[in-house]
């Protein structure tokens, strides 16, 4: 019983530590070691006895454990034999009795009595039955999977060819994958994700979790630590895919069409959608410096300071032994009250100011640009990179680009407040080609040659102590192209232009289009689509939801397109003639490829959790 609780309480420690200091740090191989050495540290260190001289215990300090309840005894020499077996705090009798000849009591006891102790052993182990058989049964599920599947073997790998929808995951060296549900450069880009997974040998680390739940089920910070490993996995993976030359968009784009919304197998890699929009965070940010390092040091101390305090002391040599009343093995420590982590909002993980009494400071910031003749043949872009706030973009007749946003600063006290009207500013760069806008701030790091943007992780520390929002209120000339992208709190808005390109991507909320042109991608992870197309695409289109419906609304009754589609729990809607296989009709499935009207460019519609509507 005291090697369980001294385990558990290591395990809480070290996923607190993980928690707090490392999970935002982006040195994901190095955290892939410290946590699966959190869970053999925590396993083996109790095993490990101090010496008396650098121990912190107290030698005759109590045994910390559940009280045992004696049965009940029926003569005195079964009483003696039990004092003699129990250390016992209560004196010895200094009166002799003489019980010769005397007929002893007999106490009885009920038929089926269980002792606190004994019913609370009985539950630990039935837990870890029933987890184990829990185990075994998805150990069998992944084993069945192989039955009757063609394979090939492929650099260490095996490759198993599904049929089903069974989105694609790795176990071992064995990978499964329907190819015929993905177009070749997902299919690719999967399948080299999860050899990564088999290469590394990321089984082996799910395996152990799966061992401590299993002996530590009644601790939720094994469950978290769990958690916390398979995650990382997948951070880890992702930025060796990026790493190794994918397109960051491209590779996205690939995980949204395997994401699913439910939990696949403990034992197996997954693409679960909810955990999808933290992996596009975590591939977004700036990679941690080698300054945040020192921070994987402090597990030195911590690690040192539990064994000290709460490990067994060595027993002396049997000529040095200290008379004592207490046995060798009455070792104690007092198990401290672990705290839970409090919630983090948002990037910069700053408390969440409150809204009584709270400072608030909003200011509208108007910027006009003007770029000559949009109307020319040279094409003219505005790209606009946003964290925080809604992006509304409308059409005029006109050659000036007219900026008004809405800067929102919330905080706790005034110097929090000054900090964030201070940093929060809004970036402009100009060029022949179009117009820059995005975020300025001392986290983002922006190249405004590449228009690359980037938000850093600021060392795993709090990037800032306040929230903040910028809304975009834009009036564009109704030519010009577009790229727009928001992370949080509002969607993305577009009315009344006639680009050539537009492309729009959100991570939390919906993208709505009214009377629009040009439309070439359309991407959002937790939020709907909602498209009004004053033409026919000319070229090939994408509309991507993972949370929502996507609708695409034609104006022109000469529609027509091939259209690529799937949905997890909806299905294809169309009020054009739609074809697919030799099957007509207005409803045809939840996956397929089918010639919508009168046939055209290549379309592409994706949701998991809504209908895909042509109309």
């Amino acid at each position: 019983m005291n090697y369980l609780i001294h385990v558990s309480i290591l395990l809480a420690g070290m996923y607190l530590f993980y928690w707090l200091l490392l999970r935002k740090e982006t040195f994901f191989g190095l955290n892939r070691w410290i946590l699966v050495g959190s869970l053999l540290t925590a396993v083996l260190l109790p095993l490990l006895k101090v010496p008396a001289e650098l121990s912190l215990r107290s030698a005759n300090a109590p045994v910390f454990s559940l009280p045992v309840i004696p049965a009940p005894l029926g003569t005195t020499s079964e009483r003696e034999a039990t004092d003699a077996a129990v250390v016992s705090p209560v004196p010895e009798p200094t009166a002799t009795t003489d019980t010769k000849g005397a007929i002893p009591a007999v106490q009885t006891t009920p038929i089926g009595y269980l002792s606190r102790s004994s019913l609370l052993v009985m539950g630990y182990f039935l837990g870890v039955v029933v987890f184990t058989i829990a185990f075994l049964i998805q150990l069998l599920i992944v084993l069945r999977k192989r039955r009757g599947l063609e394979f090939i073997k492929d650099d260490g790998a095996t490759i198993y060819e599904m049929k089903d929808d069974t989105p694609p995951f790795s176990f071992g060296n064995w990978i499964f994958i329907n190819p015929t549900k993905y177009d070749g450069e997902t299919f690719e880009q999967i399948l080299a994700h999860e050899k990564l997974h088999v290469n590394q040998g990321h089984t082996l680390d799910k395996l152990l979790a799966e061992l401590v739940v299993i002996i530590f089920w009644f601790n939720p910070f094994a469950w978290l630590l769990r958690s916390a490993i398979a995650k990382n996995l997948e951070y880890l993976t992702d930025a060796e895919m990026l790493k190794a030359g994918n397109s960051r968009t491209s590779y996205q784009l690939s995980l949204v069409k395997v994401s699913v919304p439910q939990y696949g197998l403990n034992l197996t890699t997954n693409y679960n959608e909810s955990f999808l929009k933290k992996r596009v965070t975590m591939m977004n940010i700036k990679k941690s410096s080698a300054r945040s390092s020192w921070k994987y040091l402090l597990l030195l101390p911590f690690l040192l300071l539990s064994v000290i305090t709460m490990n067994a002391r060595q027993i002396a040599p049997v000529g040095e032994q200290v008379a004592s009343t207490t046995t060798a093995d009455n070792d104690v420590y007092k198990p401290s009250e672990i705290a839970e982590q409090a919630a983090i909002n948002g990037k910069g993980a700053m408390p969440i100011p409150k809204k009584d009494g709270g400072k608030v400071h909003t200011e509208t910031i108007t910027r006009e640009f003007d770029l000559g003749n949009v109307n020319s043949s040279i094409e003219k872009l505005l790209t606009v990179h946003n964290v925080t706030g809604e992006i509304k973009v409308d059409g005029y007749d006109g050659n000036t680009v007219k900026v008004m946003v809405e800067k929102t600063i919330r905080a706790n006290n005034d110097k929090d407040l000054r900090d964030g009207i201070r940093e929060i500013q809004l970036g402009a760069s100009e060029a022949n080609d179009g117009l820059f806008l995005y975020l300025d701030a001392p986290f983002t790091t922006v190249d405004e040659s590449s228009q690359d943007f980037e938000l850093e992780n600021c060392g795993g520390k709090n990037c800032h102590y306040y929230q903040y929002s910028m809304s975009y209120h834009i009036q564009v000339p109704r030519a010009m192209s577009l790229e727009l992208s928001s992370i949080n709190g509002g969607d993305i808005v577009v009315n009344e232009t006639r680009s050539k390109s537009i492309i729009a991507r959100h991570v939390s909320n919906s993208i709505y289009m009214r009377d629009v042109t040009g439309v070439k991608e359309v991407f959002t992870i937790s939020g709907k689509i909602d498209v009004s197309l004053l033409e026919n695409p000319s070229t090939s289109t994408s509309f991507i939801s993972t949370s929502g419906s996507v609708t695409v609304d034609v104006v022109d009754r000469d529609f027509g397109a091939e259209v690529a589609y799937s949905s997890i729990s909806g299905k294809l809607i169309s009020s054009f003639p739609a074809k697919k296989k030799g099957r007509e009709g207005s409803s045809l499935g939840s996956r397929g490829t089918a010639i919508v009207g009168n046939g055209g460019p290549y379309m592409e519609l994706r949701s998991i959790s809504g209908n895909l509507v042509i109309k």
